[in-house]
């Protein structure tokens, strides 16, 4: 009966929760091209939306959380292509990742959208986002704590790398 309460039925979208991340990670990040991150999660309700974001001046995270329907429309592109050159200029790297699904049996698809530099160091930058979808998918909800720490330890390794 829980589920069916007054503040739970029109409780409205989920607003975007946004992602701080130490020194030296931005340092790092910004370092290998990036200029701004979003995890567009599939939600049961809404579809496809803006979950956690980093550098809301970054141009395409400040669109995702103006447009209610790019969240939509980069999920589609996510499905075909791993990157693409907005109208604008701003370079993104698409990258998707599954999760079981809290009400169906199928697995749903989330996205990491990451702007880019043009110069962005593609070679140092995937396997940083691959290290990020592997330990997301681990968790079957994480929180932005948890996201928190994860990117700041997978950069502060690259940071070490380097």
């Amino acid at each position: 009966m829980d589920e069916l309460s007054f503040e739970n039925i029109f409780s409205g979208e989920p607003l975007p929760e946004r992602l701080s991340l130490s020194k030296r990670a931005l340092n790092s990040f910004k370092k290998i091209g990036g200029k701004g991150l979003a995890i567009i999660v599939s939600d049961e309700e809404w579809g496809p939306i803006v979950k956690y974001y980093y550098l809301k001046r970054s141009k395409i995270v400040s669109k995702l959380l103006e447009n209610k329907s790019l969240p939509v429309e980069l999920s589609i592109a996510g499905k075909h292509a791993e990157e693409i050159i907005m109208k604008d200029g701003s370079k993104l790297m698409i990258f998707s990742y599954e999760v079981p699904s809290d009400t169906h049996s199928r697995k749903k698809t989330n996205y990491i959208i990451v702007e880019v530099r043009p110069d962005a160091n593609a070679e140092k930058l995937k396997p940083i986002i691959e290290k990020l979808k592997k330990e997301i998918t681990k968790i079957r909800n994480p929180n932005k704590g948890l996201l928190r720490r994860i990117l700041i330890n997978v950069l502060d390794k690259q940071m070490e790398i380097n």
